[in-house]
């Protein structure tokens, strides 16, 4: 057993085992599932989001189709036009992800339950500090 999972004999029968698993009910949205203190999922193997993924790639497409370079200078990108819809528009905010939440999305080590929609529909911070707090990374 790992050094935070326990095992408990029950009292009145001996055939009864209680084990304890440091893990924890996580509900979001009428979704449930398990997660380790950390917030990682419990499975050791890495779960790719597929979708996460291809919105990641797509938010610097549309950076790279309006000619911008999040690491270029504020003169080279101040005549770039914004993104034309609104999708476009909260989709290319995963470009400012930081750059350690980006290499997880892809590795598949996001946190469990982190979904696409919650991360372009809720406030982006700045702060890349601020957004490993919020995202659970």
């Amino acid at each position: 057993m790992a050094p935070a999972e326990r095992m408990i004999v029950e009292d009145g029968d001996g055939a009864l085992i209680r084990i304890v698993l440091p893990v924890r009910l996580k509900v979001r949205g009428g979704r449930h599932w398990l997660a380790l203190p950390d917030g990682r999922a419990p499975t050791s193997r890495s779960n790719v989001d597929p979708v996460l993924v291809r919105g990641l790639s797509g938010a610097h497409g549309i950076l790279a189709e309006m000619g911008v370079r999040p690491d270029g200078h504020a003169v080279k990108n101040r005549d770039v036009r914004g993104a034309a819809s609104a999708y476009r528009r909260l989709i290319v905010t995963m470009a400012f992800l930081s750059p350690e939440i980006q290499a997880a999305i892809v590795a598949g080590r996001q946190p469990a339950g982190l979904k696409l929609e919650h991360l372009v529909r809720t406030g982006m911070p700045l702060a890349w500090a601020d957004q490993k707090v919020k995202f659970g990374f």
